[in-house]
């Protein structure tokens, strides 16, 4: 079964989140909230892609 894509990780995207996560003020909660529901896609995604990417010998 030939791979049609290679797992390429989105870590330039997470880490861009968790700068601006670090940069928000505590008042700023729904900010905040959306970025980490946004964290929790990526990783989650990258999570999907690196399984289905791999690929087990016979």
């Amino acid at each position: 079964m030939p791979i049609i894509k290679h797992f390429e990780p989105r870590t330039q995207d997470i880490s861009q989140l968790e700068e601006l996560l670090n940069q928000l003020e505590p008042s700023e909660k729904s900010i905040r909230a959306k970025v980490l529901q946004d964290l929790k896609k990526l990783r989650l995604g990258d999570k999907g892609e690196q399984n289905a990417a791999y690929l087990r010998p016979g």
